[in-house]
């Protein structure tokens, strides 16, 4: 006689994506590529912050000028969901010489700067909205994230989702100072 699987045990909707942030919860946390840009990131760029409740907006300079690269740099904790949300990334290194690759280690940064500051741990995951072509283009190829769509939305927009995965990386750098606010 067969037994019968209680009906909470049976996997629906959604759950193959809750079983795959699992797997990807023990990734390793930071490659050796992603190190190279990200020391190469903070001896060319600043980044200071400012914090109000579950928020914080960054700015991003330039060391050997002082000037102001980047304001557009938006992140927030939503406690309810567990997720840390990308409000806003424009980094606008393309403007800049010699950037290639420092768009993915921003992000990286950024992201574990927020984790260390809020003390978050790997119940966390990462939100943001953004076009589909920019996914592919850019947030899909960040394999220290493994982020996925999540759902695809109005107008070629689609939710994106992924594990947050702590990580030793190095944020003293990032200030909370004025000496960058406006």
């Amino acid at each position: 006689m067969k037994k019968e699987v209680p009906r909470y045990f049976m996997w629906g909707p959604g759950r193959e994506h809750f079983t795959h942030m699992k797997q990807r919860r023990a990734k390793k946390e930071m490659s050796d590529f992603m190190a190279a840009q990200v020391t190469r990131l903070c001896n060319a760029f600043g980044f200071s912050y400012s914090r109000e409740f579950d928020c914080v907006e960054y700015q991003m300079f330039s060391r050997r000028t002082g000037n102001i690269i980047s304001r557009s740099l938006v992140f927030s904790i939503n406690r309810f969901s567990k997720m840390i949300h990308v409000s806003r990334f424009y980094p606008e290194l393309n403007k800049q010489p010699d950037t290639q690759y420092l768009s993915a280690a921003t992000f990286y940064l950024l992201i574990h700067h927020m984790g260390q500051i809020y003390n978050l741990n790997r119940d966390y995951g990462i939100f943001l909205q953004c076009q589909t072509a920019v996914f592919h283009q850019f947030y899909e190829k960040l394999k220290d994230f493994d982020l996925r769509i999540l759902r695809a939305t109005i107008a070629s927009s689609a939710d994106i989702s992924g594990a947050y995965l702590p990580s030793t990386v190095d944020t003293t750098g990032v200030l909370m100072s004025q000496a960058h606010m406006e």
